[in-house]
């Protein structure tokens, strides 16, 4: 309401120019008289009603009914026309007092409409970015929920094939698939701390190490990591499965290289693996497409992800720039 009373004190010294350069402003003077100002406020809220009309029959109907927000708004600016009218004291005949203000209703009218437009193209605005953020969070949700089948599926073939031999690692095994399981279904947080991400990386590889009956070439380095690093939960371990899944580990040349470097620009992750060439699967799958829909969600613009082969081995090189 008070935007609408500056409204319409502006209307009116724009009006009163002419005076107003002469020297001779009328609608600046204070009325000298009690009826005079009553007079003037009854005319600042009757004209203001036009533009304060129109705003609320828009934002009550708008949306659901907009044809009879147009109908409802004819209907009550009439009315208020007509009683503009009866309470002018100048006004004679309803022809010369329909022709000599007819503009100024309209610019009240279109005052009321402009700001609920305004007022509305804002708040879709923001509808539309919540609704983005619920899709962009729901999405992250869902990726994150495939790893989990997808590490359930593996680790489990794994554990068979331990059973299966009659292998002494078979209860380790179990044990440690249990932690890792607690990690996944316990730690919902939307970030982690980074050094709770590499132990559960330490325990992945550990779980696939009992596969084999003898140690794995494996070689890990971690720098400048600190207890307040954060990172999303399961972002780093998808390229460490890929590299178990596809990895070929029988001498020392052979060996799993992984670097984890916190600096000042940011987390530089890599990982390397040479390839199998057995392998019957193709290089990454659901877990590598996953992680890569997630780095598009959650930095768009701060992350750079390079994967390919170079000569018999797969690289994955991840930069996640700070903030």
């Amino acid at each position: 309401m008070v935007l609408f009373v500056l409204f319409y004190y502006l209307v009116r010294l724009i009006q009163d120019m002419p005076n107003l350069v002469n020297g001779q402003a009328v609608f600046l003077q204070m009325p000298d008289t009690i009826r005079g100002l009553i007079s003037r406020i009854i005319h600042v809220i009757m004209l203001s009603s036009f533009a304060l009309s129109t705003y609320l029959l828009l934002l009550k109907y708008y949306s659901s009914r907009p044809i009879l927000a147009i109908t409802l708004i004819g209907a009550v600016n009439l009315i208020l026309f007509f009683l503009f009218f009866i309470f002018d004291e100048k006004a004679l005949r309803l022809r010369y007092f329909f022709l000599n203000n007819l503009f100024y209703f309209i610019i009240y009218i279109a005052f009321g409409a402009i700001f609920f437009f305004i007022r509305f193209s804002a708040y879709k605005e923001v509808q539309r970015n919540e609704l983005l953020m619920q899709h962009r969070q729901s999405e992250l949700s869902f990726l994150r929920s495939q790893l989990n089948p997808h590490f359930l599926f593996n680790s489990l073939n794994n554990i068979y094939s331990l059973v299966n031999q009659g292998s002494d690692k078979a209860l380790e095994a179990i044990a440690g698939f249990s932690d890792l399981m607690r990690y996944m279904l316990y730690d919902a947080s939307e970030n982690i701390r980074l050094s709770d991400e590499i132990n559960y990386i330490h325990k992945y590889i550990r779980l696939q190490q009992l596969r084999f009956d003898y140690d794995l070439p494996v070689k890990i380095s971690v720098t400048g990591v600190t207890p307040g690093r954060t990172i999303p939960p399961l972002l780093l371990i998808p390229f460490v499965e890929n590299a178990f899944k596809h990895g070929s580990f029988q001498s020392k040349a052979d060996e799993l290289i992984i670097t984890i470097r916190y600096e000042e620009s940011g987390l530089h992750f890599f990982c390397s693996n040479k390839v199998n060439k057995h392998q019957k699967d193709s290089q990454g799958g659901i877990g590598l497409e996953n992680v890569k829909r997630r780095l598009e969600l959650l930095y768009p613009s701060t992350h750079h992800l390079a994967v390919g082969m170079e000569h018999d081995r797969f690289n994955v090189k991840l930069h996640l720039q700070n903030d």
